[in-house]
């Protein structure tokens, strides 16, 4: 079965303003080329249908870049993002009409909406945009969708600082979901809401999924939350993606080094003296990825990297079914599902 949205080799870098040569604490002029930042490097995923796909990593991984690069808001430096076989930018750098098919749900509700325009403004101003509805429809509309996401539809005729958080990100959803997106991608959807609040808008996004058959991509450095709404989870570390599987099989039993130590760190409610005698948080910090470490980005905190990890990336090595990571140690046998 082909995928809905294909992924292929993407890489997205951005340029960054030439700094400063040092030898050891001496200031010897700046750099001679201008450095890049490999945000997204050499990514390839794929969607299916009605497929819920859960992005995971630290916090300037790439996840929210690749987001934005899959949505079309900016442009990948290479590779292609396909929808049904259908690129979603085309050669010459124009957008397609399948922008109108990918939504997204941003991390801050108090800075995604308009302020100066009402709720019912808000939601029925891309799809008037576009021809989905007539004005007449509008007022019908935004109370449709407000009334899906769980708010009075009398709240159409508000402004968006009248609301709270929680209630700022269930219109941004509804916002989204107006537009009947073939593909929502949500990036850090509740991370900037208050725990309670979270529950609430984890709990509407499975009521969405289940009942308008959603094709989502959740970002999150949240593991519990991906867990708790993905089909499948995709582990990135530094621009590239190390690890996939179906949900069960990554979190049980996962392959990649990187992802067994987020899972290790993950808050638990209940702590066994098990988990305490196997626990191994990430030493070292991140690296820049103005120079990531060459090989596997990962083998300057990787407990078990030899000579091979920091002199040839590794390629994607089957797990099991649908299960895979790139891991140089998958294949010597010293990581094991």
């Amino acid at each position: 079965m082909s995928a809905f949205v294909e992924i292929n080799n993407l890489t997205k870098s951005f340029g960054a303003s030439p700094g400063l040569v040092y030898r050891g604490l001496q200031k010897v002029g700046l750099a001679a080329e201008t450095p890049r930042v490999h945000a997204v490097n050499d990514v390839s995923l794929h969607i299916h249908r009605g497929e819920t796909l859960g992005l995971v990593g630290e916090s300037g991984c790439g996840k929210s870049t690749l987001g934005r690069v899959l949505a079309g808001i900016q442009d990948a430096t290479s590779g292609s993002v396909t929808m049904e076989g259908k690129p979603v930018v085309d050669r010459s750098g124009g957008r397609r009409k399948l922008s109108t098919r990918i939504q997204t749900v941003f991390q801050d509700p108090f800075s995604s909406l308009d302020p100066r325009q009402k709720i019912g403004r808000i939601l029925t101003e891309g799809p008037l945009e576009h021809g989905m509805i007539r004005s007449s429809e509008a007022a019908e509309t935004a109370a449709h969708w407000l009334n899906i996401v769980g708010l009075d539809p009398a709240v159409a005729s508000r402004l968006p600082h009248q609301f709270s958080g929680g209630q700022r990100q269930r219109i941004a959803i509804a916002r989204a979901l107006a537009m009947k997106p073939d593909l929502l991608i949500c990036d850090e959807p509740v991370a900037s809401l208050d725990v309670s609040i979270q529950a609430q808008i984890i709990n509407l996004f499975l009521k969405l999924r289940r009942e308008l058959d959603l094709t989502m991509l959740f970002i999150s450095h949240d593991i519990g939350v991906v867990r708790h709404l993905a089909d499948r989870v995709a582990v990135m570390y530094l621009g590239r993606v190390v690890e996939t599987g179906p949900v069960a099989d990554l979190f049980e039993a996962p392959a990649h080094p990187y992802s067994r130590a987020l899972l290790a760190s993950a808050p638990k409610l209940v702590i066994e003296d098990d988990d305490l005698e196997g626990f191994n948080p990430i030493s070292g910090e991140l690296p820049s990825p103005l120079s990531p470490p060459d090989g596997c980005h990962f083998n300057t905190r990787c407990p078990l990297a030899a000579s091979i990890c920091r002199e040839r990336v590794p390629a994607m090595t089957p797990v099991s079914a649908r299960h895979e990571a790139a891991c140089h140690m998958i294949e010597t046998g010293k990581v094991t599902s």
